[in-house]
């Protein structure tokens, strides 16, 4: 082969890359959606901020007496200066400049100061980062007019779709923001909607085909073919869109009161002149844990423009539970502690999982056998990641037949291999206690709660540090951590030697929270200085010492909160009210 062909298919092969990568960085179809829908379900948005002046929450946020002293007014305009807020209000800007449309400087600040509903889903990631804005566009009508003139020809905003609402024709707009992010927005009579990303209304698209041609490839001197351009037929948009999305948003649009998804989901009936509803799904709230106690749905505030309220939004019947027993078998002086109904029988396929499916453990009568709510506290004097978690059994004798079933699924489901241990785990100790049993096992692992002593245990473990986890049954309750302390004091109150968390507690069958904000404020003040250790995170370190100690010391001068329900709740599921009491008070 000649020098100058051998140049000629370097040449080609290197134009092709370069469109290739051009293709790739460039990505011209993209921001008209993803290569998949995001998987949320669109019917359970895990939060619901409804607002008379959306613009105005954070500020309202901050008259919560701690909430003032603890957050900084860096809150109050945070979401003006996100990387999203921003992007929008330069694109916003720019389409004015360059098609000359008489948009005010102010626009942004125009549509958050109408009523709305602003529904809000979590990523994989946990944060809340899919959005749906419902509101009214009065502010807005000339401003959409300009935009569907500027969209004819602009490459940032352009027409990604058209439907009809009673026999009306709208426009759905697509604003490209960056590489990571395109916004839809359609408006309909004196309703908008705003979706933070495309791809939750649009799917895979197809590609448009264009008609073939017989045309015979030119080539060069040397009888190379030139090289050709790929073709960039768009996609078909439509082709994409997901009918049964857009059919939400359709009745958003069309603003039946009360008969839309949103509505549905959190049961709002109108907001407060002047005021805002918050709503947070127990399924965010729990980390996915929620389908243990399905009896509590959400978490409710409201502001009526003077002052906040508090409700959950749950089962009646499943509020009965009855709560004291739980709370004076927790153990004191909590940093926090929750009291909720629990489902026992969803129980059941998360400790198959946990026992590795092994089907010589028989989990029903386990289940059946548990009964009331359950409890989770977290205590100073241990760490965030060593809850202690409780429930109880119907009886004594039931939690004594039922303690070697408890055994079983504890040496299945707890521990981790052992590389320095000639059994490949730790063994399982029990120990006798008054009226039950403890089991523990030593779990290797570089963020445990205890670092050994030099000696056997230490050269067998496979990391630095380890966890004691441990069970306990002592008469009807079982409890456990991976922090063996907690569990010694469970044992404790039982013996009556360590004080209960029903103490002090003015009416413990009702009382679902209860805070100390000096020993919250202490456990979260081990945990940042553990995390950031001077001498291997100086800048954040430092950066926690001036910003975030501060805070956590004004959190602590607090006195202790309790949320409780004001009277025996009844009905099927609906939001219940709750009492906030500071204790000493």
């Amino acid at each position: 082969m000649s020098r100058v062909a051998k140049i000629s298919i370097v040449v080609v092969v290197l134009v092709l890359g370069s469109v290739a990568a051009v293709m790739a960085l460039w990505r011209p179809w993209a921001h008209l959606g993803g290569s998949q829908l995001v998987d949320i379900d669109m019917d359970r948005p895990d939060a619901l901020v409804s607002s008379a002046h959306l613009s105005r929450l954070p500020a309202d946020i901050l008259k919560v007496p701690m909430l003032r002293d603890v957050l900084t007014e860096d809150f109050v305009f945070y979401y003006a200066h996100t990387d999203t807020g921003m992007s929008v209000d330069g694109a916003i800007r720019r389409l004015a400049f360059e098609h000359d449309l008489r948009i005010s400087d102010r626009i942004l600040a125009s549509m958050l100061d109408e009523p709305a509903d602003l529904a809000l889903w979590r990523a994989p990631d946990g944060k809340l980062r899919y959005w749906v804005l419902s509101m009214r566009r009065n502010a807005l009508t000339q401003v959409l007019d300009s935009l569907a003139k500027a969209a004819v020809s602009d490459s940032q905003l352009r027409i990604a779709g058209e439907f009809k609402i009673n026999g009306t024709k709208t426009t759905l707009y697509a604003l490209h923001l960056n590489s990571a992010r395109t916004l839809l927005f359609a408006a309909a009579g004196d309703r908008m909607v705003v979706l933070s990303d495309a791809e939750l209304l649009f799917g895979e698209r197809k590609s448009a085909e264009k008609p073939k041609t017989e045309q015979q490839p030119q080539s060069d001197d040397f009888g190379m073919p030139y090289a050709q351009a790929p073709v960039m037929a768009e996609p078909d948009t439509l082709a994409g869109l997901d009918h049964g999305r857009i059919n939400k948003i359709i009745g958003l649009l069309e603003g039946k009161p009360g008969d839309n998804f949103i509505a549905k989901r959190f049961k709002f009936e109108g907001v407060p002149a002047n005021g805002h509803r918050v709503a947070l799904g127990a399924q965010f709230l729990s980390f996915g844990y929620q389908s243990f106690f399905p009896g509590v749905d959400a978490l409710g505030f409201e502001f009526n423009g003077t002052e906040w309220s508090s409700q959950v939004l749950a089962d009646g019947k499943a509020l009965n539970a009855g709560f004291a027993p739980l709370w004076q078998s927790l153990p004191g002086q909590p940093a926090a502690c929750f009291a909720l109904p629990a489902d026992w029988k969803a129980v059941q396929e998360v400790m198959n999982k946990a026992a590795d499916g092994s089907k010589k453990i028989d989990l029903a009568p386990l289940v059946a056998g548990l009964d009331g709510p359950a409890g989770v506290c977290w205590y100073a004097k241990s760490h965030l990641a060593t809850p202690l978690f409780m429930a109880r059994f119907k009886s004594a004798e039931t939690a004594r037949q039922l303690s070697p079933v408890l055994a079983q699924v504890f040496q299945a489901a707890v521990g981790a291999r052992e590389y320095n241990h000639e059994g490949g785990s730790f063994p399982v100790e029990t120990h006798k206690v008054a009226n039950g049993t403890t089991l523990r096992r030593v779990v290797s692992s570089p963020f445990g709660t205890e670092k050994p002593a030099a000696g056997k245990l230490a050269d067998q473990l496979s990391a630095a540090r380890y966890f004691p986890v441990s069970l306990a049954v002592t008469g009807n309750v079982v409890a456990f951590s991976p922090d063996a302390k907690l569990i010694d004091d469970v044992i404790a109150v039982a013996a009556k030697r360590y004080p209960a968390a029903a103490d002090g507690l003015p009416d413990a069958g009702r009382t679902l929270l209860r805070v100390t904000p000096a020993r919250l404020s202490q456990l979260l003040k081990t945990e940042a200085l553990a995390v950031l250790p001077k001498d291997e995170e100086p800048i954040f370190s430092g950066v926690a010492q001036a910003q975030l100690l501060p805070k956590l010391e004004a959190l602590g001068r607090f006195p202790g909160v309790i949320a409780a329900l004001p009277a025996a709740p009844a009905g099927e599921l609906r939001w219940q009210p709750l009492v906030w009491r500071y204790e000493g008070k």
